[in-house]
């Protein structure tokens, strides 16, 4: 066997894998920069529509604490209104016969009752009643606004609520009466804990921070993680140079950062002098990226190596399979080499000693029984060459597949190599044929190689045996097609030419018959072999073979048993077939 070339499409193999293995890892490299920008991208733009939804939340939340209770003023301030003069004691009845329905409707009150403030802004009555010390309110923004913009909500800067004592929203709303005329401020107070809280639980998590600044930029609400003092300037300082909240509400250009926090995105809260900051822990964001890409990597990287391993595996079973096709065709060689060499070589020996000690070159006596000796070997060496040249068969009893499968495998490199599919139907009820095997394998190996030739990169090769009948007698038949390119008569001629030269073609296999080699042998097994083709759809080789009933016996094949198709227009014969069909035309 020949043991070097078996070595060198290993070390071919072998380079192609590691080519293989390095494409993959790069492609994997490239396909992991590139999924990773896609899952960054994609984390970005589903973080910017968080941040925007959970500004919308917030501002949903304050506004509807703040409709609460101007709704609840309003009520409360109505009544007032209904009266014709500035009455304190009616006042102070008022917001007491009313202390029931503000319980109730308290929220995020921080007081039970309200208060009055007369147009001096002085706070008149309170949770007491009538204040016998009023207190001057007019530091409060509300005490400025309510007279101007009646029976709407205005607030003031955070403070410690009074008489609460607890830091809140102040909110104030004018009250005039049906002619207009201004008759004081009810105020109340927004807890900010409270509202803080009630924010806060709008959140299925708390990777999301947020800050509410006013419109002089102080803090007014901020989720827990900021922990700014209320009253730093901080925010203040840091956003006066810059015209950050032009839009009601977007991205903003450049990230606000406090701690490992980034503030991404705003939104003005409509009728209220409010923006909502939104954004995320970086360290968050981060950790929540990696849990989501790390997963897709491996994935990604698991995919490369099981390419790997299937291709470690695919070359195992390419070279194995290679090796055993070398072995069977080094095999097949040898077979055929050893029924030629044996007789030459004893041709040449005995009959070179005969000829030297004719001659006298040789001291060595030689009776003349010796002589015969050497004469009768030659004599069966040259007998056995003739019996292998002339229409003597070496007969014996062989399975049909195994034989198929053995010519397969002969041919599997070059199947390899040309890219082509390869697909063997066999009859499993073919009984033993008796004929001369390694002739039957050099007809069925030219057969396959002639089709292998013939047959496009891509493309595909039937190999079928069937067991066929015809007036009680069992033929069998054995086809080779393929679905390459179809064949006219004189392409045909020209492939008979082709295997003619063959053998003096460099690229010529040693286990190929020539074209006329193949017909003979098929006549000396009494049968015979068609070609059909089908324009321009592929051919066929039909090659049909009768089974003996014992040794002695045979059955040859009758003229009517159909070979090939019946469109008798498109069956064409060997060259000599043409030949004579071309004399007779």
């Amino acid at each position: 066997m020949n043991i070097n070339k078996i070595i060198v499409r290993s070390l071919r193999f072998s380079k192609e894998s590691i080519l293989f293995t390095l494409i993959i890892g790069i492609v994997i490299f490239i396909t992991s920069i590139v999924f990773t920008f896609i899952l960054y991208s994609s984390h970005q733009e589903n973080s910017q529509r968080q941040l925007s939804l959970a500004a919308d939340r917030i501002d949903n939340t304050l506004t509807d604490i703040f409709e609460e209770t101007r709704y609840l003023m309003g009520y409360i301030g109505k009544e007032i209104a209904s009266h014709d003069e500035e009455n304190l004691n009616f006042i102070a009845n008022v917001l007491t016969n009313n202390s029931e329905l503000i319980s109730k409707n308290r929220g995020v009150l921080s007081w039970p009752m309200f208060d009055w403030i007369n147009t001096k802004n002085l706070l008149v009555v309170n949770q007491t009643g009538i204040s016998n010390n009023p207190i001057n309110m007019s530091h409060r923004t509300y005490a400025i606004k309510c007279p101007q913009h009646p029976w709407t909500i205005q607030v003031s800067r955070p403070a410690i609520g009074i008489p609460s004592g607890l830091w809140e929203i102040p909110i104030g709303l004018g009250i005039t009466n049906d002619k207009g005329k201004y008759l004081g401020t009810l105020v109340t107070g927004l807890e900010i804990s409270k509202i803080s809280s009630k924010v806060q639980q709008i959140f299925d998590s708390n990777q999301i921070s947020f800050i509410i600044l006013d419109e002089d930029l102080r803090i007014v609400l901020q989720s827990v993680d900021n922990s700014i003092d209320p009253k730093s300037s901080y925010y203040r300082d840091l956003l006066k140079k810059y015209s950050f909240f032009v839009l009601p509400k977007a991205n903003l250009e450049e990230p606000i950062v406090y701690k490992n926090i980034s503030y991404l995105f705003y939104k003005k809260i409509a009728h209220y002098p409010y923006v909502i900051l939104t954004g995320f822990d970086n360290n968050v964001v981060s950790k929540d990226f990696i849990l989501s890409v790390v997963p897709r990597l491996l994935e990604l990287w698991g995919m490369g190596l099981f390419c790997i391993v299937l291709l470690y595996f695919f070359r195992k079973r390419i070279l194995k399979d290679t090796y055993a096709a070398e072995k069977a065709k080094e095999t097949f060689l040898q077979q055929v080499n050893q029924e030629m060499q044996n007789p030459v070589t004893s041709i040449l020996t005995y009959s070179d000693i005969v000829l030297r000690y004719l001659k006298g070159t040789i001291n060595v006596g030689i009776s003349k029984e010796r002589i015969i000796e050497f004469m009768n070997i030659i004599h069966e060496a040259a007998s056995h060459l003739s019996f292998l040249t002339t229409p003597n068969l070496n007969l014996t009893f062989f399975d049909v597949n195994q034989v198929v499968k053995e010519c397969i495998n002969i041919h599997y490199h070059s199947i390899l190599i040309r890219d082509i599919i390869i697909k063997s139907v066999l009859s499993e009820k073919l009984p033993p044929l008796y004929a001369d095997e390694l002739r039957f394998k050099q007809i069925l190996l030219s057969l396959i190689a002639l089709a292998i030739e013939y047959t496009p990169p891509g493309g595909t090769i039937k190999i079928s045996t069937l067991l066929k009948s015809n007036k009680n007698k069992e033929f069998l038949s054995i086809t080779v097609e393929d679905n390459g390119f179809g064949l006219n008569a004189e392409d045909i001629k020209r492939i008979s030419n082709k295997f003619d030269t063959d053998k003096t073609s460099k690229k010529g296999s040693a286990i190929d018959l020539e074209f006329s080699s193949i017909e003979k042998l098929v006549k000396m097994h009494h049968g015979t072999c068609k070609l059909e083709s089908i324009w321009p759809y592929g051919k066929k080789f039909t090659l049909v073979l009768p089974y003996k009933k014992d040794k002695e016996g045979e059955e040859k094949i009758p003229p009517d048993f159909p070979l090939a198709s019946e469109k008798e227009n498109n069956i064409f014969a060997f060259p000599k077939k043409i030949e004579e069909e071309s004399k007779g035309a």
